[in-house]
């Protein structure tokens, strides 16, 4: 007998009928034991839990449900966290409850200092109060902190306020794969096999790096708006080596399970969900193995395919006996025609014996990709001919926007109008205009930059404002001073009013920029952004990797790509992109955009991985001063343990040295891939050195001119008594500037040398300076403070950074 039924089609986002023998579907609900958490006795350590999520959007960390006691996800909140709605913890500012459950609750939180949606889990309190828990926890979650994969939900930040202890992570707007079973019923086999694909690869990931998840199942795995699967909790797994016990008595694991309902879990246990628990999980948490990801992502699969576990029951013990002992039911007992080849695949992903599975999460995701007809992650993915033609159409149509012929006159009308005012300011002598037209030059950017990155809150926009949020308090000191030094400047050379006055043309500018040739652009270039975007998504959802898909925008994008594919996968995977082409094939012509952001780009990263090392060092010492403290050792004892700990701990860590090796890595790479700005950069260090011997040459001239000494002159220009009526050139200042020079020329530095650089300048020319500029304000005394005070400053750059451990 066979009926008609539904399988849920993501990619067309509707239902296709087929007709299948008919069986029951056994969808699971909220109480369904299937997809509820019981956690196995163990040994103390941390383990994950998954939470419920909330209506609408995901957090990114939802699954199981709350523990007795507290609110479900949706509601106010748990009775103790509910005074923290619309309270700022550490820079986050809680805006509402996604979850809650036995770990705590998630919050939907907004990141200050990035200007960025964050899912933010505080830990119960019953956490907080042992200090060697919290000690633990942070040691793990700061090692799951390094795992960087588009499969994974990135975890932010570990921290904690007072009592507060907390982890930011990666907010994920979109649904689990288990809400979409429980909304739409069973998806097709292959999509079923996309979704779990994609979790494989961020297992691998994780797996490589030496991180179990131990929790895997449809509550666990988001998918955002793009189909990308994102595997949740990764932050709270256990890692392969650090699995630690303490000696707390056993619990009696089977009298435990009769008596307890799934929905209920006690303390100090290892976690796990029944329906999707590998059997020697159940055994000893303990002992586990990547393995045990597999069966559970297997189990996974099993549930997208047929709408219900591999195993049903009714209370936790019930499951786990069936696991351990049930054969498996054949997927095709649910679904009418499954092909041979998957079906061996999940049966091969659930065997009983962990060695009868597949080695390792690769073999598992070569198997899904060969069913699927897809490449792997850096294998020959061959994108049909229609999806070429349809990304080199929008690719084209992107680049054909007419608003971008009006972008570039409007830009080559400014710098046109900035370099003639320059010219007529410099032969009219008037230092007035020539202060505006500067003023104008950095004013009106700087309001576009504003403008543009409240309006779209990019990638630099939100860099920046990271970076000034971020800031110790020395920095905020430079920062005034700086502001301090270039108000004086102003005043003295008499531009306060030009600048008033331009800074509000170039606000004026600013927005007639944004709203006639930014807004009609970016309206014009929507559609080929979205059309692109879907197809994408399809592509993902049938199993093709992400860097097969980065790769394939890349190569078939055109010669003008960047713009194009940093709109579609964002500023950092275009810099990989192009590293990546250029390694690859130099033969066809690639033009490059907007280089002038990348030396920023990369010392915004410096600044930022500096700041999270020196923040997670003061974490860990923190926790491990706490934990010392607890033990019975001395305050300051505990101190100067805990920061020899902390500084050891990330040393030790396998996960931040591959992260800087990979950080240099990129850096030479992009580096190589850049001559002419090394030959721009050799030839800017070789001027230094040639102007620095001149002034030292001059300088010794001068000196041997006041005693009678006879020197050739060249063409009159440098004559000794020239060169030392020109300014402080033939005095000990000359010298210093001279000296300042050569040494700045072995700087790799850009901004100090650029001080010393106008410092000399002001101190060899200062006389002609304050002839032409005829400003009362610019005497001989002031260009003397300005030049010593620019000279002082470039040097100080250069060796502070050399001592901080930068380069020189």
């Amino acid at each position: 007998m066979e009926e008609q039924s539904s399988v849920w089609c993501p990619r067309c986002a509707g239902r296709l009928d087929v007709f299948e023998e008919a069986q029951p579907t056994v969808l699971p609900t909220a109480e369904d034991p299937s997809d509820a958490p019981t956690r196995l006795p163990e040994p103390a350590g941390v383990s994950a839990e998954g939470l419920r999520p909330a209506a609408g959007p995901s957090a990114a960390a939802a699954a199981a449900p709350p523990a007795p006691g507290e609110t479900p996800a949706g509601g106010s909140g748990p009775r103790d966290m509910a005074h923290l709605l619309g309270r700022v913890v550490d820079g986050y500012r809680i805006e509402k409850l996604l979850g809650a459950g036995g770990m705590g609750a998630v919050f939907l939180a907004h990141q200050l200092s990035l200007d960025r949606k964050v899912a933010l889990k505080l830990l119960p309190a019953r956490w907080a109060a042992s200090a060697e828990l919290m000690a633990r926890f942070t040691r793990e979650a700061l090692s799951a902190a390094q795992l960087n994969h588009h499969n994974v939900v990135q975890v932010y930040d570990v921290g904690n306020q007072g009592d507060l202890y907390y982890i930011a992570m990666e907010y994920v707007p979109g649904e689990t794969l288990g809400d979409m079973i429980r909304r739409h019923g069973r998806l097709r086999l292959d999509d079923a096999a996309g979704f779990a694909l994609q979790a494989a690869r961020g297992l691998k990931y994780a797996h490589e790096r030496g991180i179990i998840h131990r929790d895997i199942k449809p509550a666990n795995l988001l998918v955002n708006d793009q189909g990308v699967v994102k595997i949740a909790d990764m932050g709270l797994a256990k890692r392969l080596r650090d699995v630690e016990t303490d000696g707390r008595e056993a619990l009696d694991r089977e009298s435990l399970l009769r008596e307890s309902s799934p929905e209920l879990t006690a303390h100090r246990v290892a976690m796990g969900t029944p329906a999707y628990m590998a059997p020697e999980q159940a055994r000893d948490a303990r002992s586990v193995d990547t393995r045990a990801d597999q069966y559970s992502l297997g189990c996974t699969l099993y549930y997208l395919c047929a709408g219900a576990a591999p195993y049903q029951g009714t209370t936790a013990f019930e499951l786990i006996s069936k696991h351990l002992n049930e054969p498996l039911t054949p997927l095709t007992v649910h679904v009418r025609g499954v092909p041979p080849t998957f079906s061996r695949i999940i049966e091969r992903m659930l065997a009983k014996q962990p060695e009868e599975r597949y080695p390792d999460m690769e073999a598992v995701i070569g198997d899904l990709e060969a069913y699927l007809g897809v490449g792997g992650e850096k294998g020959p993915y061959r994108p049909r001919d229609q999806h070429v033609a349809i990304l080199e159409a929008e690719a084209a149509r992107y680049q054909a926007a007419p608003s971008l012929r009006r972008r570039r006159l409007a830009l080559t009308g400014f710098f046109a109008m900035m370099g003639g005012l320059t010219v007529v300011a410099v032969l009219l002598r008037n230092l007035g205009l020539l202060g505006g037209t500067i003023g104008l030059a950095a004013l009106a950017p700087a309001a576009h930059f504003v403008i543009d990155g409240v309006r779209g809150k990019g990638y630099f926009f939100r860099r920046v404002r990271s970076l000034f949020f971020g800031m110790p308090l020395k920095s905020w000191a430079v920062v005034l001073g700086g502001t301090v030094l270039g108000a004086g400047a102003l005043y003295v050379l008499g531009w306060w009013i030009p600048w008033i006055l331009v800074g509000a043309v170039g606000v004026g500018l600013a927005v007639a920029y944004e709203r006639l040739v930014l807004k009609p652009l970016r309206a014009e270039r929507a559609e080929p952004i979205a059309t692109t975007q879907a197809l994408l998504k399809e592509l993902r959802l049938r199993g093709v990797a992400e860097e097969a898909l980065q790769d394939f925008a890349c190569r078939f994008s055109g010669e003008v790509w960047e713009a194009f594919f940093e709109e579609l996968f964002g500023y950092e995977a275009m810099i990989l992109a192009r590293g990546k082409w250029a390694a690859a094939d130099k033969i066809k012509p690639r033009r490059k955009h907007a280089v002038l952001r990348d030396p920023i780009a990369r010392w915004l990263d410096a600044v930022e991985e500096a700041r999270r090392t020196a923040r997670e060092r003061r974490q860990l010492a923190r926790v491990e001063a706490r934990r010392l403290k607890a033990a019975g050792v001395s305050a300051a004892e505990a101190s100067r343990q805990a920061a020899e700990a902390a500084t050891r701990i990330l040393a030790a860590d396998p996960r931040k040295q591959a992260r800087d090796v990979q950080r240099r890595a990129l850096a030479e790479q992009a580096r190589l891939a850049r001559p002419s700005r090394r030959r721009w950069a050799f030839a800017f260090r070789l001027a230094r050195a040639v102007a620095g011997l001149a002034m030292l040459g001059a300088w010794s001239a001068s000196l041997a001119a006041t005693q009678d000494v006879q020197l050739p002159t060249l063409g009159g220009l440098l004559t000794a008594e020239g060169y030392f009526g020109w300014g402080w050139g033939g005095t000990m200042l000359g010298l210093v500037a001279g000296i300042g020079l050569v040494i700045s020329a072995f700087s790799s530095r850009t901004l100090g040398p650029a001080l010393v650089v106008v410092g000399a300048a002001l101190a060899a020319f200062s006389r002609v300076i304050v002839e032409w500029a005829d400003r009362p304000q610019l005497n001989p005394a002031t260009a003397l403070l300005g030049s010593v005070g620019l000279l002082a400053l470039g040097l100080a750059l250069s060796v502070l950074g050399k001592l901080a451990g930068q380069r020189f």
